[in-house]
């Protein structure tokens, strides 16, 4: 069993393991169980990389926002205040040396405070609508979220745009990322099992506008002259 002092409260993949959480002396901690290497080093990986490229397509999308408030001024409605989770790789190896093998891997996230939302699933990766129970309760949320999609798959030329959207009504967590299926190469797993060719093609078919793409200027899909039209 390993045991790692921490300096803020963090959540690790499922997938490394059991997770015990104590507190010692004020200080936090978390026991995690040792697991073989190989395969979740691998898995992890993939997991991983997602984060980064999604924050920085998420960070794309806000600098666009930014940008059409400074030429437009603020839209008569609230726009929220969202980023992705902090993550980030911890490897460990069987010794100092080198060359030496990799013992242990673990996906470390902070820990969301759902003291005040609960955890929420607004879109999943297999539909563009919103979950039904997310509409109910965070209607704004989840139509600025479709709108950052249809976004995305705008600017980026019909390339990508990023699913599962997750987490609490201010930090999402544990993103995919959809692209286009022309990009598929044979045997390489891009962006994880997560990137679903059919919500991809069927993107243009169930998004709805709504507001907030109207205001920040994305044209429809009728519009674009795409397959939805």
């Amino acid at each position: 069993m390993l045991v790692h002092e921490i300096r803020a409260p963090v959540r690790l993949s499922a997938q490394c393991g059991t997770v015990q959480s104590h507190d010692r002396g004020h200080k936090n901690y978390i026991l995690v169980h040792k697991i073989r290497a190989p395969v979740i080093h691998s898995k992890l990986l993939v997991e991983a990389n997602v984060l980064p490229w999604s924050a920085s397509l998420w960070a794309f999308t806000l600098s666009y926002i930014t940008y059409k408030i400074s030429r437009l001024g603020k839209p008569p409605f609230p726009v929220p205040d969202m980023r992705f989770v902090h993550a980030g790789l911890a490897i460990s190896h069987t010794s100092t040396s080198y060359d030496s093998a990799i013992a242990n891997t673990f996906l470390i996230e902070e820990l969301l405070d759902t003291s005040s939302s609960g955890f929420v699933k607004f879109i999943n990766n297999s539909s563009a609508q919103p979950v039904e129970a997310a509409m109910s309760a965070h209607l704004d949320i989840c139509m600025f979220l479709t709108f950052t999609q249809h976004l995305q798959y705008w600017k980026s030329g019909e390339a990508i745009f990023l699913p599962d959207l997750q987490g609490t009504t201010s930090v999402l967590t544990d993103p995919q990322i959809i692209t286009n299926p022309s990009f598929a190469v044979r045997d390489v797993e891009l962006f994880g099992d997560g990137n679903v060719p059919q919500a991809f093609e069927n993107f243009p078919l169930e998004h709805h506008c709504n507001r907030f793409c109207t205001w920040f200027e994305v044209p429809s899909f009728k519009a674009q002259g795409t397959s939805a039209s």
